[in-house]
């Protein structure tokens, strides 16, 4: 059970910073 929630978090993390890395990504790209 410990496992699994662990695995869970850092597959949370791991998507929010992929997540962060597009947005930040387009943000540059498209000039405002």
């Amino acid at each position: 059970m410990q496992g699994r929630v662990y695995f869970y978090a850092i597959s949370a993390v791991l998507m929010w910073s992929t997540t962060a890395a597009l947005v930040k990504s387009l943000l540059t790209e498209i000039p405002t």
